[in-house]
């Protein structure tokens, strides 16, 4: 599998579901008692990205075997919708039990920054790997984030780990990038990423964006609910769209399948 096989709809939708007890949207964190919630997700997206360690601003990391405790079980469940399933860790332990667990992406906020070991376990692995960029780590990354150019520097840190990858023999048709909105970044920072996604794009990879109720919303607008908060969310994800944007990660699927469709129905030359 390569992702130019799971570009076939654009954006390609991954929809978020957490097994840790401490997400910052409460509804996201996985609930047996709600399992028709948690399946509609899983039906409508085109990616299931399945979380187990929150990486919130301020938050601490947790053990490898915690980490993989929670994935076993969410692994388990999610298999039979027959999706493909990308396990969100930047721990190459945690990689490395997913990996032979027969999940099908590593989605790596750090790209290889925090586990100095993850490309060592997946360089011969057939999976797909989302290289991310994060300043600093979860616990301080929101501490006074500091750059002198943010498009240049993340790019620079892509080019200097798909380097890595590929010297290892990683195939370059299996990364994927992920500036990462909110992982050390200001406002000002975020905002000029969703500006730039071209920029991005010309290194020749697809391209990730996840603003998905993320609280940068919150210093561009009153947002008072949820319901708010969703409104925020779609207006950010559909100018990613507009931009180029090759994925959306979303905790909202449904709603995004649909703004999905009227676009390309909207673009469409034969329709009408």
């Amino acid at each position: 599998m390569n992702f130019s096989q799971l570009l076939n709809k654009k954006p390609c939708i991954m929809g978020i579901i957490n097994f840790s007890d401490n997400s910052f949207y409460e509804k996201s964190i996985f609930n047996s008692d709600n399992k028709e919630y948690f399946d509609d997700i899983a039906n409508y997206s085109d990616i299931i990205d399945i979380g187990a360690e929150s990486t919130r601003p301020g938050s601490s990391p947790i053990s490898p075997n915690l980490e993989i405790s929670r994935f076993k079980v969410a692994i388990d469940y999610f298999k039979k919708f027959n999706k493909p399933i990308s396990i969100d860790t930047y721990k190459s332990e945690v990689a490395e039990f997913a990996i032979n667990q027969g999940i099908d992406i590593i989605n790596d906020i750090s790209g290889g920054l925090l586990d100095n070991n993850m490309f060592n376990v997946i360089k011969d692995k057939n999976i797909l790997y989302i290289l991310g960029h994060i300043q600093n780590n979860p616990k301080n990354m929101q501490i006074e984030p500091k750059y002198n150019d943010v498009i240049s520097e993340i790019k620079d840190h892509f080019k200097i780990q798909i380097k890595k990858l590929i010297d290892l023999g990683f195939p370059r048709e299996r990364i994927c990038l992920d500036p990462c909105i909110g992982f050390g970044k200001t406002l000002n920072h975020n905002i000029k990423i969703l500006r730039n996604i071209q920029e991005f794009k010309e290194l020749n990879y697809p391209v990730l964006i996840g603003t998905s109720r993320k609280s940068f919303h919150r210093e561009l607008t009153e947002i008072k609910t949820n319901e708010d908060m969703l409104i925020a969310t779609v207006t950010s994800n559909i100018y990613s769209i507009i931009q180029g944007v090759d994925i959306i990660r979303v905790h909202d699927v449904k709603e995004f399948v649909i703004i999905r469709d009227i676009l390309e129905k909207l673009k469409s030359p034969t329709l009408f």
